[in-house]
């Protein structure tokens, strides 16, 4: 033994060691390999390894080593004699790069997904739409105690799941971008407890610990409602509905080391140092192994029964907490429980008031005339109907090209431009912008079931008044058509 390797193992003296067996401080899971290779040598077999010691002061390093036997001058071994080189930093290289390899897949993944449903996105919302809308029409014709009622009463929920599926699919692949609300986080993680106690099993004990001083965020409502009850309905389901869930919320400050000691983060996830909101969910529940954990945000992976989930629950809770500049962090082990920490950045910026929800519009109805554009033969009828009936006087066109001639020939005969976004020819947005060039000011609604060209944002620098995603209900139509034609007044 050397200076050198007397530092490594954090001893003054060679006195401090001599005599001492060095198996207890090479790591447990490598001792019985470091055992197995000294008596190789021992018994005149070289050996080389690379394994893991703890020092005399509890810090851990790694080792390079080649032994060789040590003999007198009969050829007999009397010895080991090993060159050792300390490679710990080479091991955080190799540690470091494996991981991004990792996040780099687990992209790739997320990538993929995305993509395919990015591509269906559109045309599965146009054919949603026309079920929703039409299951909405019969609803208002059938009378209360018809037989026929309850099928389409369930033909319209189912479509609203689909609906939801969609949003979920685009929202973990982060293609459909949702509009993010300075928010004060404890009366809706309340509010959404309130619910989740009234229809969790009386054999789950919900313990809460909600900080009534956590700054806002800027965030998503129903993002953050679908986050905390997908992490809390994994919990009931990982204690077999039976156990203790703790709920937390906080405000915390985090520095750039704090980073190091949190553990499994999700790939890709933004750690500025600074104050976030974090919220927990702690159950008592089975607890997951290192190579479940590495897999539990991967679309459609799933640990459940078959037909007891789909594997999207927590690749949409990463994509929601992504797209709120968040992360979120998990910590398990078998037997032990699970505890799924998310952090959000907290914002200085005032809290917004004024959030309204579709169950809360009173419907709005008007007299002014709407020229109706849309490709979808069905989708424009069924739009026009719902036009037609909150009292708007509605000119329809199949084609953009078409619609422009009409609004050329007179513009003034129309107050407003409702317009689908993928249509041969000519977009939704180009025919907005060739309007506002005859009429500037001209009110445009764009709709679309998806577009990666364009969206709620760059809508509004191109001039259009509202940005509409499919399918929507009539009450939604009624109330952002009042809503654009208001505020023109």
């Amino acid at each position: 033994m050397n200076r050198t390797g007397l530092n490594l193992i954090g001893a003054d003296s060679m006195q401090q060691v001599r005599g001492e067996c060095v198996y207890p401080l090479v790591i447990e899971e490598h001792r019985q390999t470091y055992q197995e290779s000294i008596e190789a040598v021992l018994r005149g077999e070289p050996r080389s390894l690379e394994f893991c010691m703890i020092g005399l002061q509890g810090r851990p390093f790694w080792l390079y080593s080649h032994n060789v036997p040590l003999r007198n001058k009969k050829g007999e071994v009397i010895g080991v004699l090993a060159t050792t080189i300390d490679i710990t930093e080479r091991k955080k290289v190799e540690a470091e790069k494996k991981k991004l390899e990792e996040q780099l897949r687990q992209s790739h993944k997320m990538e993929a997904v995305g993509t395919m449903a990015g591509g269906v996105a559109h045309d599965f919302n146009n054919i949603l739409a026309i079920i929703a809308g039409n299951a909405e029409f019969a609803l208002d014709d059938i009378p209360a105690d018809s037989p026929a009622r309850e099928s389409i009463e369930e033909i319209f929920k189912a479509s609203r799941r689909a609906k939801d599926l969609v949003s979920q699919i685009l929202a973990f692949s982060r293609k459909e971008a949702k509009e993010l609300l300075p928010l004060q986080p404890q009366p809706l993680i309340n509010e959404i407890l309130k619910l989740l106690r009234s229809t969790t099993p009386t054999t789950v004990s919900i313990v809460q610990s909600i900080a009534t001083d956590c700054g806002r965020v800027a965030a998503d409502p129903t993002g953050l409602q679908q986050v905390l009850m997908n992490l809390f309905t994994n919990a009931v389901h990982a204690m077999d509905e039976k156990g203790e869930i703790t709920v937390t919320l906080q405000e915390v400050d985090l520095e750039s080391d704090d980073f190091e000691q949190l553990l499994y983060i999700t790939p890709f996830s933004t750690r500025k140092p600074g104050k976030y909101a974090w919220l927990s969910v702690a159950d008592e529940g089975s607890g997951m192994d290192a190579e479940t954990i590495k897999r539990i945000f991967d679309p459609f992976f799933t640990t459940k029964d078959v037909g007891s989930g789909t594997g999207m629950g927590l690749s949409v809770v990463h994509g929601i907490i992504e797209s709120h500049s968040g992360f979120i962090t998990v910590s398990s082990e078998p037997g032990k429980g699970s505890t799924f920490s998310v952090f959000i950045p907290v914002t200085e910026e005032a809290e917004n008031h004024l959030l309204e929800t579709e169950n809360t519009m009173a419907p709005k109805t008007g007299t002014e005339r709407i020229l109706l554009v849309d490709d979808e033969r069905p989708l424009l009828v069924m739009t026009k109907r719902m036009l037609e009936n909150s009292g708007y006087t509605v000119t329809d066109e199949i084609s953009s090209l078409n619609a422009l001639e009409i609004f050329k020939a007179n513009p003034d005969r129309f107050d407003l431009i409702i317009t689908d976004q993928s249509m041969p020819a000519m977009s939704g947005s180009e025919l907005a912008g060739e309007i506002l060039k005859i009429k500037p000011g001209m009110p445009v609604i764009l709709c679309t079931g998806f577009s990666t060209k364009i969206s709620a944002e760059n809508a509004e620098e191109k001039g259009i008044s509202k940005y509409l995603s499919k399918p929507f209900s009539k009450k939604t139509l009624e109330n952002a058509v009042r809503n654009v034609l208001d505020r023109k007044v």
